[in-house]
């Protein structure tokens, strides 16, 4: 789900009614892609992460609106 691109068709981004931004973003688009019956598939990417002194400021309560986004769009 956390991925740096995700790509899909004109045909599936049509069918989402996306309303999230920031980090529920990913969960929501997962889910509802999930949901109307598309499978995901994983395509290799190269990634150099950053350091928490170079700006990656995720903590663990970002965690928290994840889960509750994959809840909210899941079911």
């Amino acid at each position: 789900m956390k991925t740096c691109y995700k790509v899909f068709t004109r045909e599936v981004a049509g069918k989402l009614q996306l309303k999230s931004s920031c980090w529920s973003f990913d969960p929501e688009t997962t889910a509802q892609i999930l949901r109307k019956g598309y499978r995901i598939y994983k395509a290799p990417s190269f990634y150099t992460g950053h350091e928490f002194y170079e700006g990656k400021k995720v903590s663990w309560r970002d965690g928290f609106v994840v889960l509750w986004t994959l809840l909210k769009y899941s079911f």
